[in-house]
């Protein structure tokens, strides 16, 4: 199980590359990807080049969506069949296009999962506070 994701993980970026997708900014676990993009031009480029994709990946347009951030608008419900949200989850993390609220909100998620792990590591040694940090903490708050 192990080698097939990493295997899939090594294929996909390897697809990303070829297909020249990897100029944009792209975040991937799995088979959940999210680009980066600014404006509607990159956009357009972006799904034509995921199109062009197949047989070896295919782009399925009803799990995809365009969120907005920011005063510029693509349009007013979908663009290339992909339609536009004010929120999005990825990864169990819902992005909205308040970017402000969705920082907010992740601070806050964040301090209250830090305080919980102190709360249960405050009587362990230093050693193993550390391991904790360098295996939990910094994931989480990378994430």
């Amino acid at each position: 199980m192990i080698c097939s994701k990493l295997l899939y993980a090594v294929y996909l970026d390897e697809l990303l590359i070829n297909a020249d997708l990897m100029r944009n900014q792209v975040l991937a676990y799995a088979d959940d990807l999210v680009f980066i993009l600014r404006d509607s031009q990159e956009i357009s480029s972006v799904i034509n080049k995921l199109e062009s994709l197949h047989p070896f990946a295919q782009l399925n347009k009803a799990k995809c969506s365009i969120l907005e951030v920011g005063s510029q608008r693509v349009s007013n419900g979908e663009q290339h069949g992909v339609k536009v949200v004010t929120s999005y989850k990825y990864l169990g993390v819902e992005i909205s296009s308040q970017t402000q609220s969705t920082v907010t909100g992740m601070k806050n998620r964040i301090a209250k999962l830090l305080a919980q792990v102190a709360h249960h590591v405050k009587r362990l040694d230093f050693e193993v506070r550390k391991l904790v940090l360098d295996t939990f903490v910094k994931a989480v708050v990378t994430y």
